[in-house]
């Protein structure tokens, strides 16, 4: 009996669908910013992209080349955009964008040039089996604990694809028969059957970093404000210092303790000291960038790091945070708590010995002064250095 290739496209991209719908429903893309979101739309494109192959039959190669394989192309580029976005630090290129760019354009010039069946053909595969290969590097590359081996099965995943991709290209060029994508050709066979197995172990892949993401993050994060707790907002100021050493681009952390905050505690109860600190979490997060990080240091006091952003930024980013908090205090109940806060500064340069910690410490210090001048301040740490000795 001879296989219809153009049900295996449908029941691929069916797969999709509902593999990308059981992330969904299943409540699991809480962390739609952190690129979660798009490996599930790379999926939807995928089973789109799947479908139109399954749908060509007498439609001509418009439907196919012209709109599947592009959406193909899409679907991988979206996979390793998304995976550089949960990977610390992020490493941007724009080698893939520029890739899949050419992808479309040589599939859309061949067919708007007068060329023959043969040679659209030829030109998909080939695209197709570039694009396929463009999430590998991210794939293997990757050392993130999420990703765990699931990696290599979706490496694996998209490797044999774009193999089975370029084998149709050759086969095409060999056998003309075989150009139209449904026909019932063995190296058509093997991409519809590949490009099945992408969809499976994309959303088996899918699935998997979904929990063990979550999983980490939930131990990265502080169960209250759900910012980041102590140890990992260190482990993430490493890695910008890190990252700012190697771009030359100096940083700044950025204290804010709450001034007396034990008598909200003592006076309104725990329940509404929690929603202070929410609020206070919330009010922060607002005047920070993407690209800044925001913890929570203490059971009063958060910290911040603010990448390449000198003493003198961090310092405006302080008072519009105070005025933040002044303009909007906390309610509960619909009361009003008024809220103030010490704030210290410390500036990281690069070239310096500083690490982390120290770096932290320096803004404490910072914070021990604004308290001695007695509270509501900011105060930066290279103003202590330049005080007079026995002040």
């Amino acid at each position: 009996m001879q296989l219809d290739v153009g049900t295996i496209y449908l029941a691929a991209g069916l797969a999709g669908v509902i593999g990308s719908g059981a992330i969904f429903t299943g409540n699991r893309l809480s962390s739609r910013h952190d690129g979660l979101a798009s490996l599930t739309l790379a999926t939807l494109l995928l089973a789109v992209g799947l479908v139109a192959f399954g749908l060509q039959r007498e439609m001509g190669d418009w439907l196919a080349l012209g709109i599947g394989n592009p959406l193909l192309a899409a679907s991988a580029l979206a996979f390793r955009f998304a995976l550089v976005q949960l990977q610390q630090p992020v490493k941007r290129t724009r080698i893939p964008q520029f890739t899949v760019a050419f992808v479309c354009l040589a599939e859309w010039a061949s067919l708007t040039a007068d060329t023959s069946g043969t040679v659209r053909a030829c030109v998909g595969a080939a695209g197709t089996a570039a694009a396929l290969v463009l999430p590998v590097p991210s794939l293997v590359g990757g050392r993130e604990p999420w990703m765990g081996k699931a990696r290599y099965v979706a490496a694996a995943a998209f490797l044999v694809a774009s193999a089975a991709s370029l084998l149709r290209a050759f086969a095409v060029w060999a056998d003309r028969a075989s150009a139209p994508l449904v026909a019932p050709a063995p190296a058509n066979t093997l991409f519809a059957v590949a490009m099945l197995g992408i969809v499976g172990a994309a959303a088996v892949v899918f699935l998997v970093m979904l929990r063990e993401h979550q999983r980490a993050r939930l131990q990265m994060l502080d169960g209250l404000t759900e910012i980041f707790n102590r140890d990992a907002f260190l482990d993430q100021v490493r890695r910008v210092l890190s990252l700012g050493q190697r771009r030359d681009l100096a940083c700044s952390a950025v204290l804010v303790n709450l001034d007396r905050f034990s008598r909200v505690n003592e006076t309104r109860g725990y329940s509404a000291g929690d929603k202070v600190l929410r609020h206070i979490a919330a009010q922060a997060r607002s005047v920070l960038r993407p690209e800044d990080l925001l913890g929570r240091s203490s059971s009063a006091e958060f910290a911040l790091l603010l990448f390449a952003t000198p003493g003198a930024g961090a310092q405006a980013v302080a008072r519009r945070l105070k005025v933040a908090l002044a303009a909007h205090p906390p309610r509960v109940d619909g009361v009003g708590i008024p809220v103030t806060a010490s704030i210290g500064i410390a500036e990281w340069r690069p070239g310096s010995s500083l690490d982390a910690s120290a770096l932290l410490d320096q803004a404490g210090q910072a914070v021990r002064e604004a308290k001695a001048r007695g509270r509501d301040g900011i105060v930066r740490y290279d103003e202590l250095a330049q005080q007079p000795a026995g002040r």
